[in-house]
């Protein structure tokens, strides 16, 4: 009976099977104003941002309305097309207010025909427990999605909401933002939330992950990092993108404020990790050569490996982290009841899966 339980765990962990190739990466950065960076243009840029290994860039096109004299990214098709010339996925972003809806929707419209590849809607403190002005401009924005994609004859546009990590201290709508978007990016910033946070920045990012489907988002989380006081390491950005996954994202790009030393931390990011899970054909023989010993287990789990292990949490049968690990040598389930959990061994290479069995 003990095995079966175990089958039944791992498939209900077992992600689905996905590409080989590291086109699972979209890792970002994010870019206020290019004038308040080190860099005169977008194409210097690009490259440095194609060297550091950066995927993805969200450029910030219009506060309100258009106005391009501020935000000329927004018709100019050139910054786009720099970005994908460097191999990086350039997106839109705007943030918004009440009122005013067309004309914010209409910036969207715009980003689509300037060669933009998705947009993000970042609304804040403005939209705090306000259900009428939160439903009004997002319905205004994917009424401005679906005509462009119908007019613009483009299979996909993707559009994402940005907001308070910490959404339902908010009183933030968030299930009614999901019926309009693909995705939601909170923005988990331990950075400023500092205090015992930093001492366990995976559960935190799981955490307000997990939050964001408590109140209603059936659409993927991404959570966005903020660096600009300079406090996490690169450690801890690494920490920190391996729990948010793979369209994890950095706030923001050094410059105006935000010390240049930045780069520094974001040159010790694994700009590169695999998010492509090898197959959904984990079993208790470790792909990665893991074991684990003794398990089952009375209290204290030792993990044994043939690789350098970046992150070991353990999980249970909902899929709530419950323990994190950067010792590998000693995982301590003591205080946690009789039952069953899976232990996520994660490596750059990939991620292995094992059973765990608490007596």
């Amino acid at each position: 009976m003990k095995h079966l339980i175990i089958i039944i765990l791992l498939i209900g962990f077992c992600p689905p099977i996905g590409s080989q190739t590291n086109d699972c990466n979209k890792l970002g950065v994010w870019l206020w104003y290019l004038n308040l960076t080190e860099y005169e243009t977008h194409e210097a840029l690009a490259q440095r941002l194609s060297d550091l290994g950066a995927k993805r860039i969200f450029i910030k096109v219009s506060d309100g309305s258009i106005d391009s004299s501020w935000w000329p990214e927004i018709v100019d098709k050139s910054v786009p097309k720099v970005y994908r010339d460097n191999g990086i996925e350039p997106w839109a972003w705007s943030f918004n207010y009440p009122g005013n809806f067309a004309k914010q929707a209409e910036a969207l419209s715009v980003a689509m025909k300037t060669g933009y590849h998705g947009y993000v809607v970042d609304v804040e403190s403005h939209f705090d427990g306000d259900f009428s002005n939160t439903n009004q401009l997002f319905s205004y924005f994917y009424n401005a999605r679906q005509l462009g994609l119908q007019n613009l004859g483009l299979d996909s546009f993707p559009m994402y909401c940005t907001t308070w990590g910490n959404a339902k201290d908010h009183d933030f709508y968030i299930e009614t933002i999901d019926q309009y978007v693909d995705g939601f990016m909170p923005q988990v910033y331990v950075e400023q939330w500092g205090g015992s946070i930093l001492n366990d920045i995976p559960y935190w990012v799981n955490y307000y992950k997990n939050e964001y489907v408590e109140i209603g988002a059936t659409k993927p989380v991404h959570p966005i990092v903020a660096t600009q006081d300079d406090v996490l390491t690169a450690d801890d950005l690494n920490d920190f993108i391996l729990e948010a996954g793979a369209e994890a994202s950095l706030w923001r790009i050094p410059g105006g404020g935000v010390p240049l030393q930045i780069w520094e931390d974001w040159e010790g990011v694994d700009w590169d990790i695999d998010f492509c899970i090898p197959s959904s054909t984990h079993s208790s023989q470790s792909i990665f050569h893991t074991t684990v010993f003794p398990n089952p287990t009375f209290g204290n789990l030792t993990i044994f490996s043939d690789r350098q292990i970046q992150k070991v949490t353990l999980k249970n049968q909902l899929g709530e982290s419950l323990l994190f690990s950067k010792n590998n040598a000693n995982i301590d389930l003591q205080h946690l009841p009789i039952g069953y959990y899976l232990l996520e061994v994660v490596y750059k290479e990939g991620i292995d899966l094992i059973p765990i069995i608490k007596q």
